[in-house]
């Protein structure tokens, strides 16, 4: 015999779905990319990260609840030299 859905389980699946839509650190990744020693927000470059032909150091500020995560993603996007997604 099967067992019957409960609404605390449609709550635990829309719950965890709303969680992960807004997680940072994916989000980021939709965003911005590395290539060709440039930083591009949406496409378009906004640093250059080899402007005098070697790496240079990136400071990432942030502040409020998702500060942590969105440096979590550039880092993982710096780290990959690309953006994860894509």
């Amino acid at each position: 015999m099967t067992r019957r859905r409960q609404p605390r389980d449609d709550v635990a699946v829309i719950t965890a779905a709303t969680i992960e839509a807004v997680r940072p650190e994916p989000l980021i990744a939709t965003r911005l990319a590395v290539g060709d020693g440039e930083i591009r927000l949406d496409g378009r470059p906004v640093a250059s990260l080899f402007g005098n032909g070697s790496p240079g150091r990136i400071a990432i500020v942030g502040g409020g609840k998702a500060a942590a995560g969105m440096a979590a993603g550039l880092g993982e996007i710096l780290a990959a030299g690309g953006s994860p997604a894509g």
